[in-house]
């Protein structure tokens, strides 16, 4: 399964000059989603995330509506081309201890951002349509059955 078929598309997105208080509403404008991309000139330049507005925003007392994404987000995020495999995504995040990944396109540009959260469903999803599949073939009543 490729990320591009567990992934936001196209991504939320927001400029390093967006008040965090901003950033945080343009996450929330899609379901389930925690994190935005943040772009200059059209180029992924960082991401900025749930965990950056508790960590750097609510447990410093900084005011939301003053401090710009910018001066708080993940700068230069690693990303993966969108025809990679989900346990690609989910390697890549574990071994980095991060929860949103940003998606490119063939030129490199984001299409997509996957979460954890995501790319589980995805599994837990598959885990059901095999079940499925073996429940049917052990009920099956052929030859030898």
């Amino acid at each position: 399964m490729s990320l591009k078929s567990v992934s936001i598309c196209p991504p939320p997105t927001c400029s390093a000059d967006n008040t965090v208080s901003d950033a945080v509403s343009r996450m929330m404008k899609k379901p389930r989603n925690g994190a935005v991309l943040v772009m200059e000139d059209g180029k992924l330049v960082g991401i900025f995330s749930e965990r950056d507005v508790l960590t750097k925003i609510v447990h410093s007392n900084m005011d939301p509506t003053e401090v710009k994404v910018g001066e708080v987000m993940t700068r230069n995020p690693r990303s993966l081309p969108e025809h990679n495999r989900i346990e690609d995504a989910m390697k890549l995040m574990i071994e980095n201890g991060f929860r949103h990944l940003p998606i490119t396109d063939e030129n490199g540009s984001p299409s997509g951002l996957v979460s954890v959260r995501q790319i589980f469903q995805a599994h837990v999803d598959h885990l059901g349509q095999l079940m499925d599949s073996l429940i049917s073939y052990m009920g099956a009543d052929g030859p030898g059955g």
